[in-house]
């Protein structure tokens, strides 16, 4: 009897534990392999089994106790309104409830719990990485005549200007030789100093798109994640030259719901999803680390774990030399489903008709880091970079060389893939009559120590230009070169002047950018020249 109890106290806590990361996996329909799938539990099984022992056979207050604590964090997990004062209330109820029960209460909680298990495995979910929804039923506005040739408007995130690029990193000079060489060898018109006016993407697109009339980005957009742009005068010039808009866009920022103009179709792709990994070159192990990496970085408890976690390896590595594990990654595959994402736009450019101007939001070569120049795979998941250290605000001297050193990959992975929907365009004739837009909302953001307005003595020259200097590139229909102000510029002024909304010349005061600050923003000159 007392080996049958410890069976079900281990059963229940192994199935407790383990149903949040079966439902990771089951949203997107168990991507990962079988073998994948047990490593994962053989990890889980252990505290299980700690767990179960712990509870002991005559203890039914810490019996429960124990149970009420993983089933709050099971509602920590899976349900977002389980917080604060909610959270106490709801764990009060539930060690009131398995008091009542504890006569039978570890029989009861693996029937419960084993049942969600197998049922995510029986009817896993199938939500979508990629959809795409018709939004309009005219190819171009009523009353205006369809405009001819095409319109390509790449946003790319978190890609750094040439001239923003560090010389002092290994391989940094190269670069920004091969980027200002990709573009201008394709015809493109290149603004080396192109400066964001935000380091969030939320600011700086807003007000990119809003066509430098110099609007505050609260104005602009509501909502959050995604965040919904309400005003576009991008789209309404394009609106107003006889193109339908076609938009492809992450679920971190919506184009589309509330656009001020009738929008012909709208693609979505998430950046939080394991589908792509079926498809990946990972072995079991990495595979594993996948999934075990999204559900680290779930919200709340996970998240306050880490952050002990990594303030503990900071610790020890600081005092006694000792590096524990280092995890890195943040749990979101945004730049592997951008590459699909790209895939999707050059398939749909290449068979829509003239007069169609296509607009996309791909978050690339945003972290994390986790391609090599041949967009690979490359590294073990947990280990992925971001622009920085997960859970903590900056990076140090090394840590910002070694991201940039990936960065720098996913950079040279971008351009691969852009030169391949270049050809693609050029080989079907589409080339020469199509405006291409390309450009970044923000630079890499691989700082030493962000620029806000409270870190004012820490922060410096490079920390601006890691942060704000972003790319610009225009290649007009026809051959013709693009007029740009000299000197730096506002990616908002540059698009405004690729629109005609502006002419070229001097600004009349240099441009700014926008530190956070506790009162809104705190505006800094551009450093100017190196």
């Amino acid at each position: 009897m007392a080996s049958n109890a410890f069976a079900l106290r281990s059963g229940a806590c192994f199935a407790i534990l383990f149903v949040p990361l079966a439902l990771v996996s089951a949203r997107d329909g168990h991507p990962v392999s079988a073998l994948a799938l047990a490593l994962c539990a053989l990890l889980f099984a252990v505290p299980a089994l700690g767990l179960a022992l712990a509870m002991g056979r005559d203890r039914p207050l810490r019996r429960v106790l124990l149970f009420a604590a993983l089933i709050a964090l099971f509602l920590d997990l899976e349900v977002e309104a389980f917080d604060g004062a909610i959270a106490a209330l709801a764990t009060l109820g539930v060690v009131g409830v398995l008091w009542l029960l504890r006569e039978h209460l570890s029989a009861i909680l693996f029937a419960a719990f084993a049942t969600m298990l197998v049922a995510s495995f029986l009817v896993p979910g199938s939500e979508a990485v990629m959809r795409t929804e018709a939004r309009s039923a005219g190819e171009h506005a009523a009353g205006r005549p369809a405009a001819e040739g095409r319109v390509v408007h790449l946003l790319l995130d978190a890609f750094s200007s040439p001239d923003a690029l560090p010389r002092g990193v290994e391989g940094g000079r190269a670069l920004a030789a091969e980027v200002g060489a990709f573009f201008r060898q394709r015809g493109f018109s290149l603004h080396g100093d192109a400066i964001s006016e935000y380091a969030s993407s939320r600011d700086s697109i807003a007000t990119i798109l809003d066509l430098d009339r110099g609007r505050s980005p609260a104005s602009l957009r509501r909502g959050k994640r995604p965040y919904v742009l309400h005003a576009n005068a991008w789209f309404e010039w394009l609106r107003d030259e006889g193109f339908a808009v076609r938009v492809h866009q992450s679920a971190y920022m919506d184009f589309c719901s509330a656009a001020p103009i009738p929008i012909a179709s709208c693609t979505t792709y998430r950046y939080d999803t394991a589908r792509w990994v079926g498809d990946a070159a990972l072995g079991d192990v990495d595979q594993a680390a996948v999934l075990l990496g999204m559900l680290l970085n779930r919200p709340d408890f996970f998240e306050v774990a880490m952050k002990a976690w990594v303030r503990l390896r900071h610790a020890a590595a600081r005092t006694v030399g000792l590096r524990p594990a280092r995890i890195d990654w943040d749990g979101q595959s945004a730049p592997i489903v951008a590459l699909e994402a790209l895939a999707h736009l050059q398939d749909e450019v290449l068979a829509a008709p003239p007069g169609t101007a296509h607009f996309a939001h791909l978050l690339l070569p945003h972290g994390p880091f986790v391609f090599d120049e041949d967009c690979a795979l490359t590294g073990a998941p947990l280990e992925w970079p971001s622009a920085r250290p997960l859970h903590r605000r900056s990076n140090d001297a090394d840590g910002r060389r070694r991201r940039y050193v990936r960065y720098f990959a996913q950079v040279r992975c971008t351009l691969a893939r852009l030169g391949a929907f270049f050809d693609a365009l050029e080989a079907k004739g589409l080339w020469r009559d199509a405006t291409i837009v390309v450009h970044g909302d923000h630079g890499a953001r691989i700082w030493r120590t962000p620029p806000r307005a409270g870190d004012g003595e820490r922060w410096t020259e490079r920390d601006v230009r890691d942060g704000f200097g972003t790319l610009f590139a225009v290649k007009p229909a026809g051959g013709a070169a693009a007029a740009f102000d000299p000197g730096p510029t506002t990616v908002a002024r540059l698009l405004a002047q690729t629109a005609g909304r502006v002419d070229p010349g001097p600004e009349k005061r240099p441009p700014v950018v926008r530190l956070e600050a506790e009162d809104g923003w705190l505006e800094v000159p551009w450093p100017g020249p190196r």
